[in-house]
């Protein structure tokens, strides 16, 4: 995650870039239970019963760690903990540390990082 602008444009200050989740799980999923990056969870319903929802989180030292496992450096790029990650697998992902569970339209609920959760 590097803040350096394309060439021909200027550089957002530090405080307005965003981190972006874009989430497909498919049909079979009606919502999500998801963690902000003060801890809190909370939950959403997928507009138009696709299966599809938008996480946008500030980008900061803190999402940094939450959801990349990683540093903020001195010019402001998120550095991920490469070996944690690569330890910690799927459970390492910026998904997985976002979303905490799944909500089925069966009724069923499952985790992202279940391999038989029908979102894996």
């Amino acid at each position: 995650m590097s803040p350096v602008a394309a060439p021909g444009h200027p550089e957002c200050p530090l405080g307005s870039r965003r981190i972006v989740m874009v989430v497909g799980l498919g049909p079979h999923v009606k919502s999500i239970t998801y963690r902000t990056p003060d801890g809190i969870l909370r939950g959403e319903h997928s507009p138009g019963g696709n299966g599809t929802f938008l996480l946008v989180f500030p980008f900061s030292s803190n999402t940094c760690r939450v959801y990349f496992h990683g540093e903020l450096t001195a010019d402001g790029v998120c550095e991920p903990n490469v070996r944690l990650r690569r330890y910690l697998g799927r459970a390492g992902s910026p998904l997985a540390a976002a979303i905490k569970r799944i909500g089925l339209t069966d009724g069923k609920f499952c985790s992202f990082t279940n391999p038989e959760c029908p979102a894996y």
